[in-house]
């Protein structure tokens, strides 16, 4: 009889476990990642503009307290020219960036009276990216690689949705 109970306990712990796990490992509904424009078509030579966008509701982003942002690109695709803070907020911003492994990176702790702020669509602009089209044709995934967190007052650490976005280099 003992053993049943035993394998019951054993089995219970087992299915909270897995349940609990898969809860907090889905994205966060309610925030999202992305590059902007998502689609583009551009010439080789060409240098052109991107954003990394962060969306969500009012009350998750006036509430971000930093962000640990890492982007993967196709380095014989594209090539970073410059990097410049976006307006959600400015200081203390760290990017970093590789172009012969093709990823960016954004680690951002603003200051606890700096207030966030938001476009005119509600999005949060954490960085303006100049890439150059390469001279190898073809499409380039602009990726978030699955270590990005948000970090939000009240929530931790969410994993925000990731949105994919491709330019393509004719």
């Amino acid at each position: 009889m003992r053993k049943k109970y035993n394998i019951l306990l054993l089995s219970l712990l087992l299915v909270l476990f897995v349940s609990l796990s898969l809860f907090l490992s889905k994205p966060a509904e309610t925030l999202v990642i992305y590059m902007s424009p998502r689609k583009m078509e551009v010439d080789s030579g060409d240098v052109f503009e991107g954003k990394v966008l962060l969306k969500g509701t009012k009350e998750h982003l006036e509430n971000v307290l930093s962000v640990d942002v890492k982007v993967n690109y196709d380095k014989d695709k594209l090539g970073i020219v410059s990097v410049i803070p976006g307006s959600f907020f400015q200081d203390p911003m760290i990017v970093k960036w590789d172009q012969e492994q093709g990823f960016f990176s954004i680690a951002a702790n603003p200051t606890k009276t700096e207030k966030v702020k938001l476009n005119t669509g509600g999005e949060g602009e954490l960085l303006k990216i100049e890439f150059r089209a390469g001279k190898k044709l073809g499409s380039s995934d602009v990726s978030f690689d699955k270590v990005t967190l948000v970090y939000v007052s009240g929530s931790g650490g969410i994993y925000p949705k990731q949105i994919t976005s491709t330019y393509v280099i004719r």
